[in-house]
């Protein structure tokens, strides 16, 4: 099954198929190209993405259950995928920040093997198959509905009590909203999205610092184009809070040949990479992976109409060799320009001798650099 690397709301094309088009305009028929940035309705429409219409991209609007929350455009139980933790490592958002608070991860995929993505602290975490796994502070196996961690379903181990904690590190807690063992808190910004601190007991609860995100104001809307208000560098996620994002710290980005990005750089931003339904017609030999990468453009700059103009797209291996993907992945008629030249959508496919999954990064001539694993 497909999983998305980062977060999904905007226009991009590479090699193979596209999506375009701009939001809120009428459109004859609602599609990836009139409804980009949310999900049509049985009526034809183009809605912005709710826990009653959850989607994206034009696909069919979904209504969440009540124990879902629309994530990346699919209804999601706590934010998290369904698999066990075996996706490869690099994932989209690593090196991400919120309020200060690392953000590694949305999906397990997100996260190397041997590790599940814990929903609310959005951090990597070894996977467990039994308590027999877990060290005395955080003792039992149990996975993000609270049923026992097995090797078909891992969990991650969780603490129970604040002396099991305290034991193994002095003064630590059992944090209630990730369920493992954590500092106190005494500022809000130490806790994850969606938390603040409760100083007197130094427990992060559930809640929100209003206008607060790594100090950038809150209040940006998913569903407009990137990054909206969150200005360069960052990216408004799902929950409509601005996400800062960071260099990408993979093998793949860390040892290519390239400038480190900032959020003082000038480039195209990447702030979403989709893995899509692979098109093996793309490849004479070897595997097709078949991706969707989402961008912004820098500061006072636009993408231009045709491709060859365009900033170069480069897809990193492990080692950090570059593929120009420019010039020999995308097409023209795969590269997508919407919103007045500020939003990018690019489609296109990787050839790998690798059967599965395939560890790669992409980055922009002077933009971020995003890792991620791609699955057939």
């Amino acid at each position: 099954m497909k999983h998305l690397r980062l977060w999904v709301s905007l226009c991009v094309g590479l090699s193979v198929v596209v999506i375009a088009g701009a939001c809120g305009q009428a459109q004859p028929a609602c599609d990836s190209a009139s409804c980009p940035f949310g999900c049509c309705d049985s009526s034809g429409q183009c809605q912005a993405a709710t826990l009653q219409a959850c989607g994206f991209a034009g696909a069919a609007c979904t209504a969440c259950l009540f124990t879902e929350t629309c994530q990346l455009g699919r209804c999601s139980a706590g934010g998290t995928s369904t698999g066990g933790g075996t996706g490869g490592g690099g994932g989209g958002l690593d090196a991400g920040f919120d309020a200060g608070v690392r953000l590694q991860c949305l999906v397990d995929n997100d996260c190397a093997l041997g590790k599940l993505c814990n929903a609310v602290s959005n951090t990597c975490v070894p996977a467990c198959a039994s308590s027999a796994d877990c060290p005395a502070s955080e003792k039992t196996c149990k996975t993000a509905n609270g049923s026992v961690g097995t090797s078909s379903m891992p969990g991650y181990c969780q603490c129970t009590t604040d002396a099991l904690c305290s034991n193994a590190v002095p003064g630590a807690v059992c944090s209630v909203a990730t369920k493992q063992c954590a500092a106190r808190c005494t500022a809000s910004t130490q806790c994850p999205r969606r938390t603040q601190c409760e100083t007197a007991t130094g427990q992060c609860v559930s809640g929100t610092v209003p206008s607060v995100d790594a100090g950038i104001p809150g209040a940006c809307s998913s569903s407009s184009p990137q990054p909206d208000v969150c200005g360069y560098g960052s990216v408004c996620p799902i929950d409509n809070r601005c996400v800062p994002l960071s260099d990408g710290s993979c093998s793949n980005i860390a040892g290519a040949s390239r400038p480190t990005w900032t959020s003082n750089s000038v480039g195209p931003v990447i702030f979403n990479v989709v893995d899509e339904v692979d098109d093996a017609t793309a490849c004479t030999t070897g595997y097709a992976f078949t991706v969707t990468v989402y961008a912004y453009a820098g500061p006072g700059t636009v993408f231009p109409a045709s491709k060859s103009a365009s900033p170069t797209l480069t897809a990193y291996g492990l080692s950090g060799a570059g593929t120009n993907v420019t010039s020999n992945l995308l097409s023209q008629a795969n590269y997508t320009v919407s919103v007045g030249g500020t939003q990018l959508s690019a489609k296109f496919t990787l050839c790998s001798a690798t059967t599965s999954p395939l560890a790669t990064g992409f980055a922009f001539a002077n933009g971020n650099g995003v890792c991620t694993t791609l699955v057939r």
